[in-house]
């Protein structure tokens, strides 16, 4: 155990020690905020900024939004939105979210209290500053975790100190402060219940130790960290149980060893059954705040009343197992039978139900932490992928400190709080080795086995110690320094701009229509929350079903097949990221049985990719940033509609192609459009194609097979208005000027707003450009207002 005394000298170094892990935090979430207002501050590119409205439940026009987070983390996209949505609507809980899994929705299972606290923080910021609440829920996400962050280790110092000194103190610190990833959970600009869970289990198990330390039952030290646990099912109840079934092997284990002798080392019954009512008051009444007066249903991976029966349960069972004593008289076995069946109902409920087991529960089981994905399955995988790293060192020190430190103790006989928080502990770890996801968890675990295997001897090269095992957190957890302008971009933060910026494009050229998207799961969940765009498959455990459908579309083997289901969602739009290749597993995931790669093949998404699309696909140009490194990535964009023939799809397929930079690809589609040379919207797309390429002599000659067509009348007979916009393009890059104009003008009559949305950013940037030379103009000054807005900002400022 920790020295009993505590010398003065000790405590200033505590207090110094404190304020610098303090400080250190908060200069470093100071600079990430900082890093997330420069990069939110980059304008988009394709589209005007949205303007702030403070009728809006977002804070901007049209419900827009503009915060871009760092690892644009899916979870953290739902809190803002649904927090949001709760403030607009005046309710006190969502259980309904309609943008996923379109058109029919979704439920909505996420634990309210988490935007109970970000809805707080942002009608404080709104009072304070009069900005619109909207926008505050946004600013509330910066220093929400971290304020958290704050509040647990304030919590947690104190716990340790009146149950250990000064030393215990030191050790939480660095711990709370500056473990990873067990700190990461915490940072600015990731909103998500991770840091709650981890702050709430990190009070819980020290509270558990502490109660362990008195050997006096601790009645309120064992309520309390019932309490915490209670918090901790309520915000991820699948995750808790591990740890309750870790305790309880733990309890089996330390009952093995105890065999009712050495009662001494033991916590009392009453504190176990204490802590078991507790943990399960606490749940039950999340359950009801939840969803009374209605019901979950079978639900295991949302809080549920059978969780609250597991943690009275497991409190009796613990009282059992650690009191040294056996059952006696049929009262005490029947109190016994139904405690184990408490805990076990939750098993077998799983087993023999249709809900997820808890390590099932996450899909990006990479993700170390809110701020960290590693893109690693598995702590091997990790390893091998990128070696000896700051962070894996820092992320499994701990581990090893815990290991020795209860090596040493079970040489010194002090083998009872080793058996009973090492088996929790070990669960874990296991997991997390498996599923890097669940690190935070287990280093939150071990700090019991810190705390309550230092020997009574250790001074201050404990001290050194605890700094050694955080030095490596530091490297891994800071921030880079914050720019005066944004000069690089990470990966990341550009993938976040452009999923903002193509949101509000998209968004802007349907004016107001429905549009829903087929798209990446990632990608889905960035096009709702900056524009509010519908989606079907999301990683969220609810959305099972529009997982499956996106899946099934991916997979589809014809045209015929693929258009029925995508008209059956009322899917209006593809989005297809060429960094993102979950479409591609998408077409494994919809075959299932037929083989991954051979499904992938010969799909849909594998058809898209080889630029077979049906008629029924029209390709929609979106300029990426000119943004080095990041040259060869592309984003396809295709909007469902009515079926086109053939010459005039490939016409707008190749005119795609010169948009986008692709003039390889562009000079396949003119050899294609050669097999139609009486086709005029086929000859000016092929002229496109000549200019594009530089190639003047082929220029000239698709003009002059292009001319006699137009004297003979060729384009009255059913030219749609784009390839006539294309061929007036045409007609004055060759000098064409009477035709040219005699065709522009003809386009300036009959545009209207849907085929102003229609056209690419190009086409219309020349189209408006040729009005200008000629001095026309559209008649409404609605349609000229309208015609600039679809324009890039550059391109506007050029015209």
């Amino acid at each position: 155990m920790w020295p009993p005394t505590t010398p003065a000298r000790a405590v200033t170094v505590f207090w110094l020690l404190l304020a610098a892990a303090v400080a250190w935090s908060a200069l470093n979430q100071r600079a990430r905020i900082q890093r997330i207002a420069e990069v939110t501050a980059v304008p988009e590119w394709s589209v005007g900024s949205p303007a702030t409205d403070p009728a809006s439940p977002t804070g901007y026009e049209n419900g827009r939004r503009r915060l871009i987070l760092p690892e644009h983390h899916y979870r953290s996209f739902l809190w803002i939105a649904q927090t949001q949505h709760m403030l607009a609507e005046g309710s006190w809980r969502v259980r309904w979210f309609e943008f996923e899994n379109a058109p029919h929705g979704r439920e909505s299972h996420l634990p309210s209290p988490y935007a109970w606290w970000l809805g707080a923080l942002a009608t404080a910021d709104h009072t304070l500053t009069g900005e619109p609440l909207g926008s505050a829920v946004e600013r509330a996400a910066l220093y929400a975790d971290p304020l958290v962050h704050l509040l647990v280790v304030i919590a947690a110092v104190w716990i340790s100190w009146t149950a250990w000194g000064v030393g215990a103190a030191v050790l939480v610190v660095l711990a709370g402060v500056l473990w990873y990833p067990l700190a990461g959970n915490f940072v600015a600009g990731a909103p998500d219940t991770d840091g709650w869970f981890v702050g709430a289990n990190l009070l819980g198990f020290l509270a558990l130790a502490a109660a362990w330390k008195s050997r006096s039952g601790g009645i309120g030290r064992m309520a309390f960290a019932g309490a915490c646990g209670g918090l901790a099912s309520w915000l991820d109840a699948p995750a808790q149980v591990v740890w309750i079934f870790g305790l309880l092997l733990g309890g089996a284990t330390l009952r093995g060893l105890v065999r009712g002798k050495d009662a001494e080392t033991t916590l009392a019954a009453t504190g176990w059954r204490v802590w078991g009512a507790a943990g399960a008051g606490v749940a039950i009444s999340g359950w009801v705040l939840e969803y009374a007066p209605g019901h979950s249903g079978l639900l295991l991976e949302t809080n549920h009343p059978l969780h609250a029966v597991c943690w009275l349960g497991a409190g009796e069972l613990m009282a059992h197992l650690t009191a040294g004593g056996t059952a006696t008289g049929r009262n005490g076995r029947l109190l016994l039978g139904l405690a184990a069946a408490a805990v076990f109902a939750l098993p077998v409920a799983w087993a023999i139900g249709d809900s997820r087991w808890p390590w099932q529960m996450r899909p990006d089981v990479g993700r170390l932490s809110v701020s960290h994905n590693l893109g690693a399955d598995h702590l091997w995988a990790w390893l091998t992928r990128e070696g000896p790293s700051v962070p894996l060192a820092a992320t499994v020190l701990p581990m090893f400190a815990a290991v020795s430190l209860g090596v040493w103790a079970w040489r010194r006989k002090e083998r009872a709080p080793v058996v009973l928080f090492g088996c929790p502990a070990m669960a874990l770890v296991a997991l997390a080795s498996w599923q890097p996801v669940w690190w935070s968890f287990a280093q939150v675990a071990v700090v019991p086995i810190l705390l309550l295997t230092v020997p009574a001897t250790a001074g201050a090269g404990w001290l050194w110690a605890g700094l050694l095992l955080a030095i490596p957190g530091i490297g891994a957890l800071r921030q880079p320094r914050a720019e005066a302008a944004v000069k690089t971009l990470t990966e990341s933060e550009l993938v976040g701009l452009i999923g903002r910026d193509l949101a509000h494009r998209l968004a802007h050229e349907a004016g107001g229509s429905p549009l829903t998207v087929w798209a990446p799961p990632e990608i889905t969940g960035a096009l709702h929350y900056y524009a509010g765009l519908r989606g079907l498959g999301t990683f969220a455990w609810e959305n099972r079903d529009g997982l499956t459908a996106a899946a099934r579309i991916a997979s589809a083997t014809s045209p015929e097949e693929a258009l029925h289901l995508l008209e059956q969602r009322g899917i209006t739009h593809l989005v297809i990221p060429a960094w993102d290749d979950f479409l591609d597993r998408y077409a494994g995931l919809g075959r299932a049985g037929s083989g991954e790669a051979a499904a992938a093949a010969s799909s849909f998404v594998a058809a898209i990719h080889r630029w077979e699309q049906p008629g029924w696909l029209w390709p929609r140009a979106y300029p990426m940033p000119p943004i080095p490194g990041f040259e060869a990535e592309r984003v396809e964009v295709f909007a469902v509609g009515d079926e086109q023939d053939a010459p005039s799809a490939m016409s707008r397929l190749a005119e795609y192609f010169i948009e986008t930079g692709r003039l390889d690809l562009a000079a396949s589609a003119r050899a294609q459009l050669r097999r139609y040379p009486a086709h005029i919207g086929a000859l000016a797309a092929t002229a496109k194609v000549d200019a594009a390429r530089r190639e003047g002599t082929a220029f000239a000659e698709t003009v002059a097979r292009l001319m006699p067509l137009l004297e003979a009348g060729g384009d009255r007979r059913g030219l749609p208005w784009d390839r006539r916009v294309s061929l007036a393009i045409v007609l004055a890059a060759a000098r064409e000027t009477a035709e040219a104009t005699a065709q522009l003008e003809r386009c300036v009559r009959d545009a209207s707003e849907e085929r102003l949305r229609g056209l690419s950013p190009q086409s219309l940037f020349q189209l408006l450009t040729l009005m200008k030379r000629s001095r026309l103009e559209f008649e409404q000054p609605e349609t000229s207002a309208l015609a600039r807005s679809l324009l890039p900002p550059d391109a506007r400022d050029r015209l």
